[in-house]
């Protein structure tokens, strides 16, 4: 099966659900993971596509203030080592993501390194506009839950612009239930970012 998504601003896109739409020069290319050939252990061959990294509990939230020096951040487990989504080699440019669960709420602490960080694209600060992808952006997905959605995304920009959507439209009007605060350091920027459990479809602490 072939599955394609096209993504883009609501207000930009001509196309609506349920026309055809003709993709010309389309190349397809068949790839298989090599410790999945016939007698490799199954464990090993998922551990070397997918890592899971746990959030740490913690009953006192951070401040939401972009410097990621309160004391929890210090507990917490980084993720990092990212690859390429194309190509699933590392990243050339790497990011570090950290994470905290609260009651209600999931925090994460995004570094953004950039071997030019004086060029780091940061003018957008708005919510809703395909204008935070001008800048240089951090962008954070999550699964559907309830079967409401397509899936939740969160885009950060480094000037602290604002995007939400569910696969398939951004989401108007809740800007107000999540929050970042965005700073430049001398490696790049770095962000801290609040997300409500609801808004990812979960009542409580998943």
């Amino acid at each position: 099966a072939l599955h394609i998504q096209i993504w883009g601003n609501e207000k930009d896109m001509p196309y609506k659900e349920g026309d055809f739409l003709l993709l010309d020069k389309l190349s397809v290319e068949e790839q298989s993971l090599p410790s999945l050939q016939t007698g490799a252990p199954v464990k090993k061959a998922v551990e070397s596509v997918r890592k899971a990294v746990s959030a740490l509990f913690v009953h006192t939230a951070p401040d939401i203030d972009g410097k990621l020096t309160d004391a929890a951040w210090a507990k917490s487990i980084t993720a990092n080592d990212f690859l390429d989504y194309k190509s699933g080699k590392p990243a050339l440019i790497q990011t570090s993501v950290r994470l905290l669960a609260g009651p209600k709420n999931l925090y994460l602490g995004i570094t953004c390194q950039d071997p030019q960080p004086k060029q780091v694209k940061a003018s957008y600060n708005g919510t809703g506009s395909s204008d935070v992808w001008k800048d240089d952006a951090a962008e954070i997905f999550f699964g559907p839950v309830a079967g409401d959605r397509q899936l939740s995304q969160f885009v950060v920009g480094a000037g602290g612009g604002r995007w939400m959507g569910n696969g398939n439209a951004s989401v108007a009007g809740r800007y107000d239930k999540w929050q970042t605060a965005v700073l430049r350091n001398e490696s790049g920027w770095q962000a801290e970012v609040k997300i409500p459990y609801e808004l990812i479809g979960y009542s409580a602490p998943p």
